[in-house]
């Protein structure tokens, strides 16, 4: 072995043997070295391969594992740690987003081949064309070719990123690359939200879905009672679809006009129904109106009795208890889904004139800009709407106090007032 801590040897043409000493025996008592054979036109292209390899053994990373793909690495990270860091839903949404955006184009490349430069390359290319997966109109699905959102290619380095950490502690890389990489600016999001106009559409609407007279419209798709409850818990409180779903009836108290929201329910990998914890991993109860509270108390006693009505029809429970779902699906005592809401609510927007683009989640959207309107201070909509810190918030709804100047003005002079009155009798 020669000073450079590497022997080279030329194969062939444009192959070279590489072996690295690894600073032990074996049991044998010959020296422990690690051999790879590498492609290379010049001898000093093969160096500098050479080099890199050398520098790989002696930081300590495995050269075992010197030849593992991209493809290989990730799949197997995503079957193991994974799985017990993230909830299996994520896990789901991580595979798809290997299996459309990075397998395709880098899942290749050797994994300690993957440096910065790389991954630069790489997210400049999704960036530009990597949509795939987009239903046609035909049913068939697109295989690439249109621009993705800064946020899609941020998801895509979020995974890339968490798989090499762990190669890092692994020692299979030494150092990850992912941190020091440029991806797309962020942009804007437009967050859709119902103006004053569809507020009041959409309350009528609940009403009328509430009232049973949607149903006597003609195909009306989105016909459907609990509808009507989901609307409404969504546009007063501005909770997630999930929080919703995720209610129980001992989450509500009447008494004191709240909702306890602890939990989320999300569609299971296997299809069923799992619980999990809300986003920021905290429950948080929400004061709600009385109209509210009455249409719960009012929706309660209706969902008791359309469970003893479908008894003996249904495998749902017999008997409504304190851990029956708050949202039944009407016609089959079972929770309802969670895409079985977006649908009906994108379907009663779309035909009954509403702005395009809307769904579900602009009602989150629209509870938070009425409350910030209002004078509401942005950290008290925080909390209501369930955010970790208040960082998120003024990222998520900042805009919409950037010109409360006068309000904060008018704010400020109050609170001397009241200073100066307490002074008086101190």
């Amino acid at each position: 072995m020669s000073a450079r801590g590497y022997s080279l040897e030329r194969r062939g043409k444009n192959t070279w043997r590489v072996e690295v000493g690894l600073g032990y025996r074996n049991s044998d008592g010959a020296p422990a070295r690690h051999r790879e054979t590498i492609k290379a036109k010049t001898k000093t292209e093969a160096s500098r391969k050479a080099e890199e390899i050398r520098d790989r053994i002696n930081s300590g990373c495995s050269g075992s594992l010197s030849k593992i793909t991209v493809k290989e690495y990730i799949e197997e990270y995503l079957e193991t740690t994974a799985t017990t860091k993230a909830q299996p839903s994520t896990v789901k949404g991580y595979k798809s987003i290997a299996k459309n955006y990075i397998y395709p184009r880098i899942g290749h490349v050797q994994l300690w081949q993957l440096d910065t430069r790389k991954l630069d390359a790489f997210y400049a290319d999704v960036g530009r064309s990597g949509r795939v997966g987009q239903k046609r109109a035909d049913g068939t699905y697109s295989k690439g070719g249109s621009p993705l959102a800064p946020a899609t290619v941020k998801r895509i380095h979020e995974v890339i990123n968490a798989a090499l950490n762990q190669a890092v502690k692994y020692k299979i890389i030494p150092i990850n690359p992912a941190p020091h990489t440029t991806r797309p600016s962020k942009q804007q999001v437009d967050r859709k939200a119902l103006n004053s106009k569809e507020i009041e559409k959409l309350e009528k609407l609940i009403y009328e879905l509430r009232a049973g007279k949607y149903e006597k419209r003609k195909d009306s798709k989105a016909a459907d009672y609990a509808l009507a409850i989901v609307l409404a818990i969504g546009l007063n409180t501005g909770a997630r679809l999930g929080e919703i779903l995720g209610l129980q009836w001992k989450h509500v108290d009447f008494d004191n006009s709240q909702i306890r929201i602890e939990q989320t329910r999300k569609v299971s990998p296997n299809g069923g129904y799992e619980y999990g914890s809300t986003k920021s991993k905290k429950a948080r109860t929400v004061d709600i109106d009385s109209e509210l509270c009455d249409f719960l108390r009012e929706h309660k006693a209706r969902q008791k009795k359309d469970i003893e009505k479908l008894a003996g029809k249904s495998s749902a429970a017999l008997k409504q208890s304190s851990t029956t779902p708050v949202v039944l699906s009407s016609d089959s005592n079972e929770p309802m889904r969670n895409d079985t809401v977006t649908n009906k609510t994108v379907e009663l927007f779309r035909s009954n004139g509403f702005s395009e683009g809307l769904s579900f989640h602009c009602l989150r959207h629209t509870h938070a800009s009425l409350l910030l309107n209002e004078g509401v201070p942005i950290i008290i909509v925080g909390k209501r709407l369930g955010h970790s810190d208040i960082k998120l918030t003024v990222d998520t709804y900042g805009h919409l106090v950037e010109d409360s100047g006068d309000m904060a003005t008018i704010a400020w002079q109050e609170a001397r007032r009241k200073a100066r009155e307490r002074a008086k009798y101190a």
